[in-house]
């Protein structure tokens, strides 16, 4: 691995190549091996959950205290396609700033996302723009044998710090498209349990078309209808979207069902508000989190949520006392929090508003073996249901690696 610094801004990736080529400015090596390539700046906590697979590693060479910038990293290593597993691959890069990655020998057919082949070199794909994130995939067919794998990221000063490398066998246009994404080098974790769900169906209420626009607004439009016990239905799950918004989501929980309220149009100024017993089987750390469209609160009384995993939207994201809150209209509430329960049983809601245009709403659980394991949405986030603890899911090894040599990573 290289990374070196000092040597100026980056404009291209082909700048980026020639600077390493060059050894210029402050180059640090590290022959270790490293495991993936699954990385962040932890100076910029933004970063930490950047990409498709979730929980950033820290860059081997980050600077304590320092947001890294103008840096250039490079990593080579050697993957093995065994007998019988021939075909096409597909290759995914997220990355803060610019990449390159290169297959020796073999020639890309197919780029989805925002990069492109460089049809001067066809073993290569690439992105070549300072940007948030370069979200890329590549397929290539690979007969069984053993390749070079070299992936270069950069950053000059802008975007985010980060970078991952991942694959799937097939040809995939979307990240949404399977949930075989593997991290290259990823050892399976084995079996991966949920072990919370509810122990009563949710008991849910809605309003009519009230002012809604905040939790404050939502909460006083549907309590009328709590009080009076209107507008009242059970549910194994909260799981739902409007068939005639456009806003159908099912990259956390699937096959979601319409609302209780649905009409033949968009239904908007919506409030639910949904109850239930949050059932613990073991003392355990868990994630907690919603995703809907517009805004959330999801409460377990009177407990105490240790910090906020991960947010679509930060700015807008909190605890409050015993609540995990977003509280904005956006096409993305997504977020998680962490909380540490002993075995028991615990009260747990969630209190939702719809102002208009899309609209879909999922409460879930996420597993922390799944988290720091790099899995997929498939296996990071499952439902709270009556049966939710009796599921399961077994991890599968990724592409491994037969052998890493000198992963640089170069900061200029």
């Amino acid at each position: 691995m290289f990374w070196g610094r000092d040597a100026g801004n980056i404009d291209s990736t082909y700048t980026a190549a020639d600077m390493l080529a060059s050894g210029d400015g402050t180059v640090i090596t590290q022959d270790e091996d490293i495991p993936v390539i699954k990385a962040y700046d932890p100076e910029e906590v933004n970063s930490l959950n950047s990409g498709y697979l979730p929980r950033n590693n820290a860059f081997f060479a980050d600077q304590p205290g320092v947001l890294d910038s103008h840096y250039v990293a490079f990593y080579r290593g050697q993957i093995r396609i065994p007998e019988g597993e021939d075909g096409d691959y597909t290759f995914g890069v997220h990355s803060g700033g610019g990449f390159a990655l290169r297959v020796s020998g073999q020639e890309w057919t197919t780029v989805y996302g925002n990069g492109w082949i460089d049809h001067g070199d066809m073993s290569t794909i690439l992105y070549d723009f300072d940007t948030d994130d370069s979200n890329t995939r590549g397929v290539i067919s690979l007969p069984a044998g053993d390749y070079t794998v070299e992936f270069l990221s950069w950053n000059d000063a802008d975007g985010r710090r980060f970078h991952e490398l991942y694959a799937a066998k097939g040809d995939f246009s979307s990240d949404s498209d399977t949930d075989t994404w593997r991290l290259i080098g990823h050892k399976s974790i084995g079996t991966i349990s949920y072990a919370a769900k509810v122990s009563e169906d949710w008991t849910l209420w809605h309003s009519e078309n009230e002012s809604v626009g905040s939790i404050a607004l939502a909460w006083a439009a549907v309590s009328n209808y709590v009080a009076v016990a209107s507008n009242q239905s059970s549910w194994a799950e909260i799981n739902f979207y409007d068939p005639q918004s456009g806003g159908y989501h099912a990259d956390i929980i699937p096959d979601s069902v319409a609302f209780p309220w649905n009409t033949s149009g968009d239904d908007n100024t919506k409030a639910l508000y949904a109850v239930s017993k949050l059932s613990i089987p073991a003392d355990t750390s868990i994630g907690l989190g919603f995703k809907g469209d517009d805004g959330s609160k999801l409460t377990v009384t009177d407990q105490t949520w240790d910090y906020i995993i991960d947010a679509a939207v930060t700015s807008v994201t909190a605890i409050e006392g015993d609540s995990l809150v977003m509280d904005s209209g956006t096409a993305n509430s997504f977020s998680v929090g962490a909380m540490s329960l002993t075995n028991g049983t615990y009260d747990i809601s969630i209190l939702w508003w719809e102002g208009s245009g899309g609209s879909y709403l999922d409460v879930f659980q996420m597993n922390w073996d799944a988290y720091n394991g790099h899995l997929t949405p498939d296996y990071l986030y499952h439902t709270l249901s009556t049966s939710s603890d009796q599921d399961s899911m077994t991890d599968f090894d990724g592409l491994q690696l037969i052998g890493n040599e000198h992963f640089y990573f170069i900061v200029r």
